[in-house]
């Protein structure tokens, strides 16, 4: 009768343990092949989505701080007061300061110049910063660089 109870007793623990691994590698399996799919999930989300979106804002927003100021100084070099004044022989500097002022807060700008090739002025919208020649000798001179 003994005999007969523990190995009924064995019997019991044996399924027992069977259940238990059985229940243990089901569990791991399942969170397994969840983590592997939701990985797959986030990686193909980034890869068609997420990052393609991304690139393309941060094209956008190069193209737009390269081109605003494009057509700025396109626009300046095709205004004709500006043609005609530089060819007046740039006499009433009140009228380039004010016309830099006005590009300036009208396209919102930080700052707006002229550096005229025949006076070697640097215009900017306080009146004349310096001569082309000087910023020349400052900034190659600084760096070592005969002019």
């Amino acid at each position: 009768m003994l005999n007969i109870q523990s190995n009924n007793f064995l019997y019991n623990y044996k399924i027992l343990i069977i259940i238990t691994m059985l229940l243990f590698v089901g569990f791991f399996a399942t969170s397994f092949f969840s983590y592997k799919i939701a990985t797959d999930l986030a990686k193909n989300e980034l890869k068609y989505k997420s990052l393609p979106l991304s690139s393309d804002n941060v094209y956008s927003e190069i193209q737009r701080d390269i081109l605003k100021p494009n057509l700025v100084s396109s626009l300046m070099a095709q205004d004709t007061f500006m043609v005609n004044w530089m060819l007046s022989g740039e006499q009433n500097i009140d009228q380039i300061t004010t016309y830099l002022s006005t590009i300036k807060n009208k396209y919102n700008t930080s700052s707006s110049f002229l550096v005229s090739d025949k006076t070697k002025n640097y215009y900017y919208p306080k009146g004349i910063l310096k001569k082309y020649h000087q910023m020349k000798k400052e900034i190659f001179g600084s760096i070592g660089l005969k002019i």
